[in-house]
């Protein structure tokens, strides 16, 4: 039971040095949040608030050392051939197209992948699985991967998604669902989990892109991240995205990638 008691200023010193002056590494850092949440929570117990923290500060302060540790990868560009070797797409000449050669596209996941250390994900607009498994290269704390991929009137199949995955990470858990987000199984599946980590990776409608965000907050752990593609280029998605995080009260982060990719932290 803690004893300490403190008042509003000194609480808000205190987190804000350690904030400040966390002596861990780089990765660590990242997770400095969490350990606040554990304080927040001895401070609240029982009936009496020994110490108040406003939730809107620590959220700022954790996404916007993201945005400075990511930025800082995405200025040293490389080729994304590196990444796609030994990842299979649909035929080789894709291999030569300017999305797929962007050291600004499918690079910056694997950046994200280096900063941070989820065990769950969900990623929305699975496909060819690229964006998992450019993430996995860098990133070896993932057990459980959930793509989802809407079914149109286009022939898919996961099967080169979840090779992909695969090859990366063999040990990872992968469930693929194709379908829409009112099937049973897809519903199931959602809430079977919370999440650590969401891409969402589609060029849709404005209601579309909200029906995904609003399905997939309540989901997400308290200090998860959703990361959006194409904020920029994709009208719908941007809107949505902003409107989304002005709804939740959270200020999101933008990075000036091919499409534009935005994040929020729940």
């Amino acid at each position: 039971m803690l004893s300490l008691w403190l008042n509003h200023q000194d609480s808000m010193k205190a987190i804000a040095n350690f904030m400040m002056l966390h002596p861990h590494g780089q990765k660590q850092s990242l997770k400095t949040r969490r350990i606040i949440y554990d304080i927040r929570i001895i401070f609240y117990s029982g009936k009496k608030w020994l110490a108040h923290v406003p939730f809107s500060l620590l959220i700022i302060m954790q996404i916007t050392e993201l945005k400075k540790k990511l930025d800082e990868r995405l200025a040293k560009q490389f080729s994304p051939r590196v990444l796609l070797d030994n990842l299979r797409l649909i035929d080789e000449a894709s291999r030569k197209t300017s999305a797929y050669t962007d050291p600004l596209y499918l690079p910056c996941y694997y950046h994200l992948g280096a900063l941070i250390q989820p065990k769950n994900i969900i990623d929305i607009g699975f496909r060819l699985g690229l964006f998992s498994s450019c993430f996995l290269k860098s990133c070896k704390t993932v057990k459980h991967i959930f793509g989802f991929q809407e079914k149109t009137e286009e022939y898919y199949s996961c099967r080169l998604g979840k090779a992909n995955v695969l090859q990366i990470a063999k040990k990872v858990k992968i469930d693929i669902h194709v379908g829409t987000t009112l099937d049973e199984e897809f519903i199931t599946k959602l809430h079977g989990n919370k999440w650590e980590l969401c891409f969402i990776n589609q060029e849709a409608g404005y209601d579309k892109h909200m029906s995904y965000l609003d399905l997939v907050w309540p989901q997400m752990e308290l200090d998860g991240f959703i990361v959006m593609d194409y904020i920029t280029r994709h009208q719908p998605a941007k809107r949505a995205f902003f409107d989304f995080c002005k709804s939740k009260n959270r200020e999101p982060v933008a990075f000036q990638t091919r499409y534009g990719l935005g994040i929020i932290q729940r």
